[in-house]
């Protein structure tokens, strides 16, 4: 009985791996295209935000003086700016060759690693890494809740142009 209870806990963490991968190659895809509908459908972005946001705190308290503009008017507008198709797109650019296609959901479940409950994330550098970016179901959809600045190649609040508006 334990060995079924077990095996059929291994299905469902299979199929919520593959439902997870495909909606995180919807996402990659709305940012390879520039998509903003696709992108905020996959996305939420208060929870992106706040993490952001206590990344940037975290870089403000270590000293890093163009992180302390997060509390500003301007500090938002940054934060605006970085959670774009653009601003990922702009970031997958500088992180090496694009791809020549979008990777299948069955390649990117086998990146994905549980990060808790109805959580995934794509680790930076194969499994053992640290999580780049974190997707949390939310209703029948997986959506874009955490994302490491430096596994966007974001240091320094450097930020594309468009950013900046």
């Amino acid at each position: 009985m334990l060995a079924a209870v077990a095996g059929l806990a291994a299905c469902e963490q299979v199929d919520a791996r593959l439902d997870a991968a495909e909606d995180v190659r919807a996402f990659v895809e709305a940012v390879r295209a520039k998509d903003a509908g696709g992108f905020n459908r996959h996305v939420d972005r208060s929870a992106l935000k706040a993490d952001v946001r206590r990344q940037l705190q975290a870089r403000a308290e270590d000293g890093d003086p163009a992180a302390l503009l997060l509390g500003s008017r301007q500090g938002e507008r940054l934060l605006d700016g970085l959670i774009t198709p653009e601003s990922f797109n702009f970031a997958l650019e500088r992180a090496g060759p694009a791809l020549a296609r979008t990777p299948s959901a069955p390649e990117i479940a086998a990146l994905l690693k549980p990060a808790g409950a109805d959580r995934f994330c794509l680790p930076e550098g194969g499994l053992e890494g640290p999580c780049a970016a974190t997707f949390a179901r939310q209703g029948d959809t997986w959506r874009l809740v955490s994302v490491s600045l430096s596994g966007l190649g974001v240091s320094g609040l450097a930020f594309p142009d468009s950013a900046a508006g």
